[in-house]
């Protein structure tokens, strides 16, 4: 388990009396917890099985206070994450081949989405929005296999479908600039549906003691 708590504030003075006086106080706190466990199981003498999961939380709260006037403006909001996964350890020849299986669950919800200006300024007018909750979800299988040729020989191939989730977002909180926030208020979708997919491959031949050599080979798409 964890937890990570930023409490982070910023000063800005007025340009009206050359920057004698303060204007406004930018307060951020954004608090970050979650746990992750997970277990393996022999299922016997070749075969493991590891199952697990992630959960993650996150919280923002932006304020941005005007010292000489009544004006509000400010920012909220908050995601999870739940992600599962499972892998399989296949093991065959004398344990000279493993066999890697496993796949991973993503999914993450943004709620409590909101931000506002009482009074605005720029010419833009006052606004208070808030954000209907969304949510996103991602399937990523991947497998891979490592072959020990011989003692010092050892050929490895692997493979597997991701996601791009992106974070943080600019949100225009202030009108007259733009904030990056630890997590986005605009609520579009937080993953990209067509993910992406890995491919790897290497050969690694030991030529000496403390001396290896390394090919490798990847590519994403």
């Amino acid at each position: 388990m964890y937890l990570n708590r930023a409490d982070k504030t910023a000063f800005q003075d007025s340009a009206n009396n050359n920057f004698a006086s303060l204007l406004r106080q930018e307060e951020m706190p954004a608090t970050v917890w979650g746990a992750d466990f997970q277990t393996t199981l022999a299922l016997g003498d070749t075969t493991g099985l590891t199952l697990g999961a992630a959960y993650k939380r996150a919280s923002w709260d932006y304020d941005d206070i005007y010292v000489a006037s009544t004006r509000e403006v400010g920012a909220d909001g908050s995601q999870q994450f739940v992600s599962p996964f499972a892998n399989l350890d296949l093991r065959f020849m004398e344990e000279r081949v493993i066999v890697n299986i496993g796949a991973r669950y993503d999914w993450v919800e943004t709620s409590d989405g909101a931000n506002w200006d009482t009074t605005g300024s720029a010419g833009k007018p006052a606004y208070d929005n808030t954000f209907d909750s969304s949510s996103e979800g991602s399937f990523s299988p991947k497998a891979g296999i490592t072959w020990h040729l011989d003692d010092k020989t050892t050929v490895r191939a692997s493979g597997g479908k991701g996601f791009r989730y992106t974070n943080p977002e600019i949100v225009n909180l202030s009108v007259t600039a733009n904030y990056y926030g630890d997590i986005y208020f605009d609520n579009e979708n937080t993953l990209n549906e067509n993910g992406y997919f890995t491919v790897d491959a290497s050969v690694s031949r030991k030529l000496v003691d403390h001396v290896t050599a390394f090919v490798n080979a990847e590519n994403i798409f």
